[in-house]
């Protein structure tokens, strides 16, 4: 789930057949359902540092998809747009840039020993650049997050393992 103010929610779901992504807009009163964001559970949901401006949506799943919405979540499309299999693998935890406004960059981390930490640039990408050159061995990322100035944190749940 993210939530953009006092009163919008966003939640991740399954209906059983795909990823599904609902939304309030008084403080979970009741949810409306937006649209379908692929065919898998969803793992994660996270929405712009500028979403009042650009309305953009990030969902990542248990299947190493990506999907992105610049529409507020009305409509759900792939990372890379012209891809026809997973680019990445296990659970994939999504987060955007704190500079996403300007550079349009986005992250995914796996949940698969090794899957790794990925950068992907919306307009420019064609592929996610993988960028955990400095990971311990079978590393295990469970979650992600970035500072305000643009430092990139991530949890290694691998025995033994840190942040």
């Amino acid at each position: 789930w993210a939530v953009l103010d006092d009163n919008t929610i966003y939640i991740g779901s399954y209906d059983g057949s795909n990823g599904v992504v609902y939304r309030t807009d008084n403080a979970g009163a009741w949810y409306s359902r937006l649209s379908t964001a692929g065919s898998q559970m969803i793992n994660s949901i996270t929405i712009s540092p500028e979403f009042d401006r650009d309305k953009t949506i990030l969902v990542g799943n248990t299947n190493g998809w990506v999907y992105w919405s610049d529409n507020g979540g009305d409509s759900f499309k792939p990372l890379p747009a012209d891809i026809t299999s997973p680019p990445l693998t296990g659970g994939i935890t999504v987060i955007f840039d704190s500079h996403y406004a300007s550079n349009k960059t986005v992250y995914a981390a796996s949940s698969n020993q090794n899957g790794g930490i990925h950068r992907f640039t919306i307009g420019t990408g064609s592929d996610w650049d993988s960028i955990d050159g400095n990971l311990p061995a079978n590393s295990t990322i469970g979650s992600v997050a970035v500072s305000p100035y643009g430092v990139l944190y991530a949890t290694n749940f691998k025995a033994g393992g840190g942040m």
